[in-house]
């Protein structure tokens, strides 16, 4: 990207980055182009010029696509300092040029919008890992545009981009110049779509939108809380402009009709288990949690109520059966319903957007993208002459088909919801848009990944157990915008480049290996286990047969003791009773025969001795109280602190 292209495209942002700003000073569409004409004015010092020459000017430096109309009427609306000569020349009086838009506020949004793109740059490096090239840098601010405006379907590193919006979400200061920048482009797209902005404010064109399959799976809230608000938020614009009168009608074309039959259908053979599911998130709601057809009947009746309901009709008309229509065919492998909206147009598609009374509304991406290629892009087709002026009206084509999203963006600008409201539709935020296109990218590889595990399976090149496995990894990684959150982000991006047979079943080949490594290795650690348990048992047989035995030996020599004590106590009782008896005998002898009358002195003393048995008994047993009971005592309190 050259220097100044480069500097175009920042210019680019910081613009819509203003233009939301501006308006969130209340000003109106007019005040805000002659905002950008004052500030082109004194950024490259044009004092005198020509309408198309300023026309041109302005939207080269902006990088805008500006209507000549809204040019030439903001011209006007500067006639204090911006006069008109009789040759057609418009001449600035610079003494008394305002500087009412301040150069700083463009000027900080181009140094906000310098770091926001080094920051997406260097976020794309660290995950291709590998630096950008020029070209690829290009291509990225391209993609970062596509994504804001809304108006690219396939573009490089949107994935990246998306990823980065998610990731960066958190960040106050790029969050919300993102929403500026993207806000501002819906306002931007409403000045370019030429609308009257003198009529800004309300809606009094007829216009017939049919739409397709997907945007009535939206409706009806098959494809998720999110398309589900963001439908709601498109039909409740839609009652607001018809609150009056019936202007803006809602059809479906009779090949819708019969795509939601078969889609039915299909729902009906999945429960039966006659088929596999398509993997889309509608199928899934539809069959999830179903046990019989009767179920999926009931079901698509609810589903046509709803649409009665909310005045969505089918046109059954089959405009290929006039010859007439043939020559407003669409060229190509191509989405028959352009055809049959350019058949409505009689192929006119170059009258300004309120007069284009036909327009297909889709969700499916190849067929927005079928309709924007058949644009051929800075082609003015028409011009008209303009009654107040000799300048001439230009108009451009206008593509067959809208998102949605963009639909919603002209109808609300249109609507005056710009202007001084708080409210902002979900639907717009960067935030969600980022959620959007992730998981528009993931659910579309998995859509196609299951039509590929049908025709395998059909051809016989899978398995019933395959599929089975299959399915059920694609089921796990399907994600809804909201299922989708800031920290998933890496995930998410592994589960797009993951999301395929191929990579499923070398999934699943490697969990098996892993499965089987680790199996081996829990038997090597039950066998290391076990062996250690038996181990440790044999151990504990040792240490308790040793404690028995140390047990037993124990209580031998307790025994031993204890026998000791007896027999040291026997023979200490026996010496204690020789010790009295011989004392007895020894002072009977000495002191009491002699004392004894007669020849049987003995005898006499036997008498005697027999009382004084009763005496010693009654003498042993004091003793036996006073001295052995206490000495035996102390003995075995000697004992049982040697035991201890």
């Amino acid at each position: 990207m050259n220097i100044t292209e480069k500097s175009t495209k920042i210019n680019y942002l910081a613009a819509m980055a203003v233009f939301q700003q501006l308006f969130d000073e209340q000003k109106n569409v007019q005040d805000v182009i002659c905002s950008f004409i004052k500030h082109y004015i004194v950024s490259t010092r044009s004092y005198a010029f020509v309408l198309e020459e300023i026309y041109n000017g302005i939207n080269s430096f902006y990088n805008f696509k500006l209507p000549i109309a809204i040019v030439k009427s903001s011209l006007r609306k500067l006639k204090d300092f911006i006069s008109k000569n009789p040759e057609g020349h418009y001449l600035v009086d610079t003494a008394k040029l305002p500087t009412e838009m301040e150069n700083s506020k463009f000027s900080e949004n181009q140094s906000i919008n310098d770091k926001l793109i080094i920051e997406l740059e260097k976020y794309v490096n660290e995950k291709i890992k590998r630096e950008l090239n020029e070209t690829e840098k290009k291509e990225l601010f391209d993609g970062l545009c596509g994504f804001l405006i809304g108006d690219k379907v396939d573009y490089q590193f949107q994935k990246h981009i998306s990823s980065f919006v998610l990731e960066k979400s958190k960040d106050e200061t790029i969050k919300k110049q993102l929403d500026d920048i993207s806000e501002g482009l819906i306002i931007y797209t409403g000045i370019t779509s030429e609308l009257d902005p003198s009529k800004v404010g309300s809606w009094k064109y007829e216009m017939n939108l049919y739409l397709d399959m997907e945007i009535l799976f939206h409706i009806v809230g098959y494809n998720g809380d999110f398309f589900k608000k963001q439908a709601d938020d498109f039909l409740s614009l839609i009652r607001e402009i018809n609150k009056k009168e019936k202007i803006i009608k809602l059809f479906y074309f009779d090949k819708v009709k019969r795509e939601v039959e078969h889609f039915f259908n299909s729902a009906e053979d999945i429960v039966a288990g006659k088929t596999i599911s398509n993997g889309t998130v509608a199928m899934s709601f539809v069959t999830n949690g179903k046990s019989n057809t009767s179920e999926i009947i009931t079901e698509k009746a609810k589903f046509y109520s709803k649409l009665t309901n909310l005045d969505i009709s089918c046109d059954e008309t089959n405009y290929f059966d006039n010859e007439e229509n043939n020559k407003y065919c669409v060229q190509g492998d191509f989405e028959p319903m352009l055809s049959m909206i350019n058949m409505l147009r009689k192929g006119d598609t170059n009258k300004p957007i309120q007069n284009i009374k036909y327009l297909l509304i889709t969700g499916t991406r190849t067929t927005l993208g079928q309709a924007y290629s058949l644009i051929k892009p800075e082609t003015e087709v028409e011009q008209v002459k303009n009654d107040s002026d000799d300048t001439e009206e230009k108009y451009t084509q206008k593509t067959l088909a809208k998102s949605l999203e963009d639909i919603t963006k002209l109808f609300w600008f249109a609507l005056n919801k710009n202007f001084g409201h708080s409210y902002k539709l979900t639907s717009f935020d960067v935030v969600h848009k980022a959620k959007v296109v992730l998981a528009s990218i993931l659910n579309g590889k998995i859509k196609d990944n299951y039509s590929k595990l049908n025709k395998d399976f059909l051809k016989g090149d899978l398995t019933k157990e395959a599929v089975a496995n299959c399915i059920d990894e694609l089921r796990r990684k399907t994600r809804l915008p909201e299922q989708i959150d800031a920290e998933d982000v890496d995930f998410v991006l592994n589960l797009i480049e993951s999301a395929d047979i191929e990579n499923i079943q070398n999934e699943k080949a490697l969990k098996e290996n892993l499965l089987k490594e680790k199996t081996e290795e829990n038997d090597r650690l039950q066998n290391t286990v076990e062996r250690k348990d038996a181990e440790i048992a044999a151990l504990k047989k040792q240490i308790e047969e040793r404690n028995i035995q140390d047990k037993e030996k124990e209580l031998e020599k307790i025994k031993k003791q204890k026998k000791i004590k007896t027999i040291f106590l026997f023979v200490l009782k026996i010496i204690l009773i020789s010790v009295i008896i011989v004392a007895i005998v020894f002072s009977l002898n000495k002191w009491v025969i002699p004392l004894v009358k007669g020849d049987n002195k003995w005898i006499t003393l036997g008498g005697l001795i027999l009382s004084i048995i009763g005496g010693i008994g009654i003498i042993f047993a004091v003793i036996n109280s006073r001295l052995l009971k206490p000495f035996i005592y102390k003995l075995k309190e000697i004992n049982n602190s040697m035991d201890i």
